[in-house]
């Protein structure tokens, strides 16, 4: 799943069963997963993590 490389090169530690998860939530919503919406789901995600820890 390319997301899985995506968030590996942006050092986001997450569950592969979660990250993989919440991927196929976002696609369901955002019209599939091409390249460039995994781009915005692992955009999406660095924020949700940042405010996690903010």
């Amino acid at each position: 799943m390319i997301v899985r490389k995506m968030a590996e090169e942006e050092n986001i530690n997450i569950d592969t069963a979660l990250l993989e998860q919440k991927a196929m939530q976002w696609e369901m919503a955002y019209n599939g997963m091409t390249p460039r919406t995994a781009r915005q789901f692992i955009n999406w995600l660095k924020g949700e993590c940042h405010n996690l820890y903010a």
